[in-house]
């Protein structure tokens, strides 16, 4: 996981090796989301990154654009936890929900999370 700032000039800075995370945020800024708090994390073909207010966004290794994307089928969703896998990631929101899906089969299309109706996250307060 890592954190990430804003400079007085709205550049955002994070110092990794990740696949295209310093690029994503550059991008993230031009779109008017100015990212104050985040975290990171990346797969061996996926990465992706919560705002402080819990939206989640993507982004692929086989896209040759880099492409950030809101996964849209959470975004009514506060996300606060999110965990990626060689290729699996999971994500958990704000009311305990825990939300999985492969990260490999969402190189041609938006990731299709699924519901673990069995599994509550610890609550965080």
């Amino acid at each position: 996981m890592l954190s990430s700032w804003c400079s007085p000039t709205n550049r955002t800075w994070c110092s990794t090796s990740s696949i295209g995370v310093q690029s994503q945020l550059g991008i993230l800024s031009q779109l008017g989301i100015h990212i104050f708090h985040l975290r990171i994390v990346a797969g061996m073909v996926h990465s992706m990154v919560i705002t402080e207010d819990g939206a989640l966004f993507y982004w692929v290794s086989s896209d040759p654009h880099l492409r950030c994307q809101q996964l849209y089928s959470l975004s009514e969703k506060t996300i606060v936890s999110i965990s990626a896998g060689k290729y699996w990631a999971a994500t958990a929101t704000a009311i305990n929900d825990v939300y999985m899906w492969d990260g490999k089969k969402s190189m041609d299309k938006p990731p299709v999370a699924t519901q673990l109706h069995r599994v509550k996250g610890k609550k965080i307060p």
